[in-house]
């Protein structure tokens, strides 16, 4: 398990952003250390190259032996006192044997030494004292006449680099530590709208819906986080109410064939009767369990798609003229009750790749509201035209019309424009069903209607669905 597992969010925005942080400091007091350190060095050996360039300019080739023009002079400057980071000088012969030496040396002296790698200053120690040394050879007419050595101490840079490190070692440490706390406590005040989140999430029931995430000032990730759970939290509230809804008005709806089939069988068996009214009574009955029938299985379909459409289309290409008489045979019964004519203006060969049984549904159900509202002796229009990828195909009515209040709620399940005693018998769900079809295929559906003109459904179906191209 990991460790951070139990950690609060806070807690882990702290430990993750000291870590990455404590990288970084750790760089940067590294670079202190070593920019320090070449700063005090290079002080160093600037003083030696200028001390080097001095002395050589004291000296003289006599004899073929380097010899000091003024000695005394010499031997009486700083090199007798006591200073804080001294100068330390010798000659040597080209034998390198001594040939004079600073009085701050007293028993030492410098040697000559070999350096590594040619570098042009040699870190050693004269008398267990480190010490950095520069030394130059003395050549007259191309001949070699001897040595000289400068040095410097650099035990107090030493002691201020070791005193440097230590600081850092102790401050490091320090530093992370008030990071973490700095950072843990900005942490905490950015995270604040996820505790609002949290809060409201734990505040809503299926009884309390309504309540909505207060939405953080600034417009940032956390913003749009909250603005996307209120959408969420919008949707499910409907999907809820829409469900509610199907509850009770599917009840309704079933209770009112039961109510029928139960109290035409009560009337039945209240006293005997004659052949001819069991007849009609049951005849009764089975035209109400036809229109129940009729109903479960639009309700089972609405169901099975309430919330996303599951249903696989299986795609085919299909002439949608074969299609139209097709429906019109099936929608024969309906025709000739009311004596309905329908005239088609469909020219032929035009072919879309769709489900063939859906979209007979999505037409059936769209051509049986016509023929249901339009009046006797009255004509219903079928047109089809191409236009670009699409086919748009109209349905006419000359019927009562929808009013336009009356437009955005047509396709609700169970929604009816006239519910009166007088209107066509129905339960509001074949445009429902439709309009769920037209989703699942891709088809665009528009209403135009004008009371006591007529209702034209216009679907928008694409020869060539995007799911079918991809």
């Amino acid at each position: 398990m990991s460790p951070l597992k139990n950690l609060s969010y806070s807690n882990r925005i702290g430990l993750l952003y000291i870590s990455s942080s404590a990288l970084l400091l750790l760089l940067v007091f590294i670079s202190i250390f070593q920019i320090t350190s070449l700063n005090l060095y290079r002080t160093i050996e600037n003083d030696l190259d200028f001390e080097l360039q001095k002395h050589l300019e004291e000296i003289k080739i006599e004899n073929n032996q380097i010899q000091l023009i003024h000695k005394e002079e010499w031997l009486e400057r700083e090199h007798t006192g006591v200073e804080v980071n001294p100068v330390f000088v010798t000659f040597l012969n080209r034998n390198k044997e001594l040939v004079e030496k600073s009085p701050n040396l007293k028993n030492s002296q410098l040697k000559w030494l070999v350096a590594k790698e040619n570098k042009k200053y040699i870190d050693t120690n004269l008398e267990k004292n480190p010490i950095r040394q520069k030394q130059f050879e003395v050549f007259e007419n191309q001949k070699l006449k001897g040595y000289v050595i400068v040095a410097m101490s650099t035990k107090n840079t030493q002691i201020v680099l070791q005193k440097l490190q230590n600081h850092l070692l102790w401050l490091y440490p320090l530093v992370l530590l008030a990071l973490f706390f700095i950072a843990r406590f900005f942490a905490g005040k950015s995270i604040q709208p996820v505790q609002n989140i949290r809060e409201t999430a734990q505040s809503i029931t299926s009884l309390q819906l309504s309540q909505r995430i207060p939405l953080p000032y600034h417009k940032d990730e956390l913003y749009r986080l909250s603005e996307t759970i209120n959408d969420l939290l919008d949707k499910i509230e409907d999907t809820l109410q829409r469900e509610k809804q199907f509850t009770s008005d599917a009840s309704h709806e079933l209770r009112t064939p039961l109510s029928v089939i139960k109290g035409t069988l009560e009337v039945l068996i209240r006293k005997p009767r004659t052949e001819t009214e069991y007849q009609n009574k049951i005849k009764q009955c089975i035209v109400e369990i036809n229109q129940m029938d009729v109903l479960l299985e639009e309700l089972l379909f609405i169901a099975r798609n309430e919330y996303l459409p599951n249903i696989e289309a299986h795609w085919n290409l299909i002439d949608l003229h074969l299609l139209i008489q097709k429906m019109e045979v099936q929608l024969q019964n309906k025709l000739s009750q009311k004596n309905i004519q329908i005239i088609k203006q469909i020219p032929k060969n035009i072919q879309v790749t769709t489900d063939v049984h859906l979209l007979e549904v999505l037409i059936k159900n769209i051509l049986s509201n016509a023929i249901k509202y339009s009046e006797p002796n009255q004509k219903v229009e079928i047109v089809s035209e191409l236009d670009k990828d699409f086919v748009l195909l109209k349905i006419i009515d000359h019927g009562d019309g929808i009013a336009a209040e009356n437009l955005d709620k047509i396709f609700h399940s169970f929604y009816r424009v006239n519910s009166s005693n007088n209107a066509p018998k129905g339960y509001g769900i074949g445009l429902s069903i439709a309009k769920k079809i037209a989703n699942i295929l891709q088809i665009a559906i528009e209403v135009q209607s004008l009371p006591q003109q007529g209702t034209t459904f216009m679907l928008h179906i694409p020869l060539n669905p995007k799911e079918i191209l991809s």
